[in-house]
């Protein structure tokens, strides 16, 4: 039986923005009990987690490869913070036209090239946004939170300019390969 990985691309943002995630992401699992975000980088998802046979990483490297080798760099800003349901807490994310166009392209390569499918975004369509805290974030600890975040100021903007391929490791994920834009 053939070996299969758990994989999701992803922007990453650059430091410090980075880091600056990740204090929030350690902040919310310190106060809130929220630790599941701390599972994987700061990131902005553009393909859900999905299933590949090991022995097709290169195929996946190179179709990263290929799509990044196609998007021009553009500038992405994150402002304040959102939430989902009382489980979900997120970073906002503005810029979206390039960004939808990257998710959309995404998204058509995948499911040509490896039969994988973004189903997650069909019905509720794509909310890009970086979480900072979801899954195991119970319902008093979002009401107590979210006062917190609602109206805490976040502006931030950075330049994507790559793709990132992540890769689970059984615990957490891992930044396993990042393809650069042709133009940057």
């Amino acid at each position: 039986m053939t070996e299969k990985q758990l994989y999701f691309i992803a922007l990453v943002p650059p430091e410090p923005i980075y880091s600056e995630v990740s204090e929030l992401k350690n902040l919310l699992a310190r106060e809130y009990g929220s630790k599941a975000g701390l599972r994987s980088p700061p990131h902005i998802t553009l393909h859900m987690p999905f299933k590949n046979k090991v022995e097709k990483e290169l195929d996946l490297k190179r179709c990263i490869s290929d799509l990044a080798k196609n998007a021009a760099p553009f500038t992405l800003s994150l402002n304040g913070f959102g939430h989902f349901s009382e489980r979900v807490i997120y970073i906002n994310v503005d810029g979206q036209d390039e960004l939808t166009s990257l998710f959309y392209s995404i998204a058509d390569v995948m499911k040509k090239q490896f039969n994988v499918f973004n189903s997650d975004y069909k019905n509720r369509g794509f909310n890009p946004h970086m979480t900072i805290a979801f899954r195991d974030l119970k319902k008093h600890a979002f009401q107590k939170a979210w006062p917190e975040f609602e109206h805490k100021p976040f502006n931030e903007q950075f330049m994507v300019s790559s793709l990132c391929l992540l890769k689970h490791n059984g615990k957490s994920w891992d930044e396993f390969y990042t393809a650069k834009f042709n133009s940057y």
